[in-house]
């Protein structure tokens, strides 16, 4: 019987890791997909600022990118979500996390 409870205890365990390391690896993923998403957003900004004709020239650059990131790499790079990625520009925040008692508290900083 002890055999059994062992047994079981490392399946559990075995599970524990499993689960923990495939949320620590959503949360990298997440966080670099935020920055590549923010840098996106950043250089079309940039380029909307060379522009003489700023605002015909913005749906310009954002409706080809689309087009473009869209043949190469598939969905998510639609019009809609290029113009939220420029969105990030405008707002520069400082993110503090702070951990207390094995929770993660995020503060956003102006």
């Amino acid at each position: 019987m002890d055999n059994e409870i062992s047994v079981s205890q490392l399946f559990k365990n075995v599970e524990i890791l499993i689960d923990g390391a495939r949320r620590s690896a959503a949360n990298s993923i997440n966080n670099i997909m935020c920055n590549t998403y923010y840098q996106i957003g950043k250089m079309i900004v940039e380029e909307e600022m060379k522009g003489e004709q700023r605002a015909r020239y913005g749906a310009a650059i954002i409706k080809n990118l689309s087009e473009y990131l869209t043949e190469k790499y598939g969905r998510g790079f639609s019009t809609t979500n290029l113009k939220n990625y420029r969105k990030f520009q405008p707002v520069r925040l400082k993110i503090t996390k702070i951990s207390v008692a094995g929770a993660t508290l995020v503060f956003l900083i102006d």
